[in-house]
């Protein structure tokens, strides 16, 4: 999911070391589009707030109650709150809950890259760049309501999107706070819910030790849930 925002409105004196008063503030930023796409669907779902932002928004949130996990970049600090603030306003509750996947957070745990923008990673990685604009005319015309900026704006964030999830693809053996195993009473790879998995040694923990899965599909690593009360090392971690 990625969103794009206006920039707020605001009277100043002069352009260098400004503290700007709340008084000045002439248009507050807001939700301009969003984008997203259910995983498994060739469709990204868009919507725009040119002529009804209110509904804009509460498509959105009947999205997000829908969602059981929500990936983006930067979304726990930007776009999750923002939509939050938007429902707020909106009067209305907060969606259903469901897990954040920041894949920017991933990024910067595993990784050292250059740089961290999405459009850099996602070129290094072969997986298509965002799509190159006019800059900030752009969306100074979808703040005064035209239609042609509104339709460029569609163009740009849906690629933001398309890439998104070619990056979470890309990511997935890397990210842990997901888990695709159901209760089919076979163990599945927590990452991509593969079922190729092959066993590979022993997981020790504080509990005990138990049998390392690495999936042959995206190549993450989980681990049984049983304990292995066989193993040596779990009898030496035991106290006499």
């Amino acid at each position: 999911m990625d969103i794009e925002l206006s920039p707020s409105v605001v009277g100043a004196w002069g352009l260098w070391k400004q503290n700007i008063n709340i008084d000045a503030i002439l248009e507050d930023s807001r939700v301009l589009t969003w984008a997203a796409s259910w995983e498994g669907d060739d469709d990204v779902l868009y919507s725009e707030g040119l002529n009804d932002h209110a509904g804009m928004i509460r498509g959105v949130h009947k999205l997000l109650e829908e969602a059981d996990y929500v990936v983006g970049y930067n979304t726990d600090r930007f776009d999750l709150k923002i939509l939050n603030q938007e429902f707020l306003e909106a009067g209305l509750p907060p969606p259903s809950p469901y897990k954040s996947i920041d894949l920017l957070k991933i990024v910067k745990k595993n990784f050292r890259f250059t740089s961290n923008k999405l459009d850099y990673i996602t070129g290094k990685l072969g997986l298509g760049n965002k799509i190159k604009h006019r800059g900030y005319q752009l969306w100074l015309d979808c703040m005064a309501g035209k239609r042609s900026a509104f339709k460029e704006m569609s163009t740009y964030n849906i690629q933001d999107v398309i890439i998104l999830e070619r990056l979470f693809y890309k990511l997935t053996p890397w990210i842990h706070n997901i888990n695709r195993a159901t209760a089919t009473g076979k163990y599945v790879c927590t990452h991509c819910g593969g079922t190729h998995l092959q066993r590979r040694g022993p997981r020790v923990t504080l509990a005990g030790s138990y049998t390392r899965l690495q999936c042959q599909d995206c190549g993450g690593w989980s681990s049984e849930t049983k304990l292995d009360v066989r193993s040596d090392i779990t009898k030496r971690l035991q106290p006499s």
